[in-house]
């Protein structure tokens, strides 16, 4: 009975408080720093930059390359093709003729049409008479052009066509590239004589009224 009677020493007691605290404070853990993206994108643009940069200026101060196989082009030859319809034509004649004969006495003019046909006035036994010679054009090998007379046109009056072609080339104010042979009865249009500027003169290349078509060609002399 002693024995029995003997107590069991007390466990202390904790405070719930604390044991409360104890159980809810939290375990502490190693967070890992998250990448930042950005920076390393900003990094490679930078050495991308940087990069083409030193490419170009490589380049840059790299020495011109030469060879011999590359051609200056010649300053001389055809730089052109021109083709003009009749219509083109006369206008290009009739400006060019009006600026000529702005300060002569002596009007004429030259249409294209299915023939070239140069009209003008002449002087016969003191009257002043009206005329108009038909004339074909050719292509010369040099380019030049010749108009052969076939007919002429003077009203009722019969006068003889090397008549009317002698007083032309002997009393008109005619530019130096136009050579009239009336023994012939020719007129030579001297285009390799006519400059328009920088050394550039035409040929012609191909006439057919019939079909509207003129080609020249423009080269350089010089």
């Amino acid at each position: 009975m002693a024995e029995d009677q003997q107590q069991t020493p007390k466990q202390p007691v904790r405070s719930p408080r604390k044991a409360q605290r104890s159980t809810n404070k939290p375990a502490k853990m190693k967070l890992k720093r998250p990448l930042n993206l950005w920076k390393w994108a900003f990094i490679v643009l930078c050495g991308i930059i940087i990069g083409g940069s030193l490419a170009v200026v490589h380049r840059v101060t790299q020495p011109v390359e030469t060879t011999s196989t590359v051609k200056l082009p010649d300053n001389k030859g055809n730089v052109m093709s021109i083709k003009l319809t009749k219509e083109q034509l006369n206008r290009l004649i009739n400006n060019y003729l009006k600026h000529y004969l702005k300060n002569s006495n002596m009007k004429y003019s030259l249409t294209i049409g299915d023939h070239a046909v140069l009209k003008g006035n002449f002087k016969f036994f003191g009257a002043t008479v009206g005329f108009g010679i038909q004339c074909d054009p050719y292509v010369q090998t040099n380019g030049n052009i010749l108009l052969k007379a076939t007919k002429i046109n003077v009203g009722a009056l019969s006068v003889p066509i090397d008549y009317v072609m002698s007083y032309v080339a002997k009393n008109y104010d005619l530019p130096k590239m136009v050579s009239i042979n009336s023994k012939e009865q020719s007129i030579v249009l001297r285009l390799n004589q006519f400059d328009l500027g920088n050394g550039l003169h035409v040929r012609a290349q191909r006439i057919d009224l019939s079909s509207d078509v003129i080609n020249l060609t423009g080269y350089l002399a010089k």
